[in-house]
């Protein structure tokens, strides 16, 4: 996407480069390639092109607006005249927030699934937290003319998930990842944002479901209790490793599960509310607090994924997730997984990170 000076009013457009090894890329000599015509996509808000090839065919989905609200445009080019993109088609769902960005298709087991974000859609408390990423199935195969999206529903519980876009993983796995966005940065980090683990999406009795996607080359230590009564399981935690916790609750079985106190991050499990929570310290010095449904009929497991300042929290086999960065404190050195009753199970697993290589002055080209 290509965004133009004050001259032209900031106007966004796409535009073309190309590359024989995805390093070094030339951009085209007659760019951009589409601009905004004001009817079927806008001036200022037409971005963030997804390209992929079908056989000899180009396809491109762009998110736009227009005075029903956001929406994707869809583009076919040859694939010998990549410059030629036409419009054939738009993805829609009225009521969705005023603009949608960071287009994302794949198809699953025969469905078709759109990955999109949503802006003014969500809590509306912060800078960015009324922007939330959304994914829909599409019963049309094929791409073009006037679709209508199903009801979407939210890829992430928190809202930090956003603009997730997907590949083709290994066996024909399909890999998600996202941008895990910051408002501003926390205490004594001179950076905002990072991205998110890797998710496989798979379907699971026709429901999308996501699994983290972890490093096999890690070391992994199974955790052994600090402390353990009934109830109450205290592990070490050094806010260095990663820390992949499975906790399989018992029947109608309340689960609370923290950092120290939980001043920083703690996850909660209801069944009287039948919803998992995330409750997080932010930069800000204030919380956040996030829910997502967990019915008290089901056997919610809880899978947390904790790497120093992010936390993925994996509920009901990937049903749902809640992702959040947050901001941990000195007295943080303990993971404490408390019960209601005496029938759940909590297992840590730490996995040491490799120490960064040095870079030389190749690789930094």
């Amino acid at each position: 996407t290509g965004v133009a000076g004050p001259e032209r009013n900031g106007e966004q457009a796409q535009c073309l480069a190309f590359s024989d090894d995805g390093i070094r890329y030339a951009k085209y000599g007659g760019n951009p390639i589409l601009r905004g015509d004001g009817l079927s996509a806008d001036r200022k808000d037409f971005r963030d092109p997804k390209v992929w090839a079908e056989g000899n065919t180009l396809r491109m989905l762009a998110a736009t607006k227009d005075s029903l609200g956001g929406k994707i445009n869809i583009y076919e080019a040859d694939i010998n005249r990549p410059a030629d993109f036409a419009l054939t088609g738009e993805i829609r769902r009225e009521g969705t927030g005023y603009m949608w960005e960071c287009p994302d298709y794949f198809t699953l087991d025969g469905m078709g699934f759109l990955l999109f974000s949503a802006m003014g859609v969500g809590l509306k408390k912060g800078l960015d937290q009324d922007n939330l990423s959304y994914i829909s199935r599409l019963k049309e195969k094929n791409l073009a003319g006037r679709l209508i999206a199903d009801p979407p529903e939210r890829m992430d519980w928190g809202t930090d998930f956003y603009a997730p876009q997907s590949m083709n993983g290994p066996g024909g796995k399909r890999i998600v990842i996202g941008w895990l966005r910051m408002e501003e940065p926390l205490p004594g980090c001179q950076w905002t944002g990072m991205m998110s683990l890797p998710r496989e999406a798979f379907l699971r009795e026709g429901e999308i479901h996501y699994r983290p996607v972890l490093s096999p080359s890690s070391a992994r230590t199974a955790e052994t209790p600090l402390s353990q009564t009934g109830d109450t399981a205290v592990f070490a935690y050094d806010g260095e490793s990663v820390y992949d916790i499975r906790i399989s609750p018992g029947a109608n079985e309340d689960v609370h599960l923290s950092i120290g106190d939980g001043s920083a991050l703690s996850v909660s499990r209801s069944c009287t509310e039948g919803n998992v929570t995330l409750r997080r310290r932010n930069g800000r010095g204030s919380f956040d607090y996030y829910a997502c449904p967990a019915p008290q009929e089901k056997a919610s497991d809880i899978r947390v994924i904790l790497d120093n300042s992010v936390c993925e929290a994996f509920i009901e086999e990937g049903r749902r997730v809640i992702s959040a960065v947050f901001c941990g404190s000195p007295e943080s050195n303990r993971i404490v997984c408390s019960f209601s009753g005496g029938e759940s199970a909590v297992e840590v697993i730490r996995l040491r990170k490799k120490s960064p290589g040095k870079i030389d002055d190749s690789e930094k080209k």
